[in-house]
């Protein structure tokens, strides 16, 4: 559940501050780690993944502007 309110509180964040690409870059690297430490594990990634999606298409945005 934590792993929900790190991309919900960087979104809350991003609207209410406007995106800091620094912010969005952090809560990313905390997705792909718990994502190598799952696949290490061999436990579910789907759910990190979706999760990362969300964030990467923030990192999107800031890109292209």
């Amino acid at each position: 559940m934590e792993h929900y309110w790190l991309v919900i509180n960087t979104l809350v964040e991003c609207l209410s501050e406007g995106i800091d690409p620094k912010k969005v870059r952090i809560a990313t690297l905390q997705l792909d780690t718990e994502l190598d430490r799952r696949l290490v594990d061999n436990l579910p990634i789907d759910e990190i993944k979706r999760l990362k999606s969300v964030l990467e298409r923030i990192n999107y945005e800031i890109c292209t502007e």
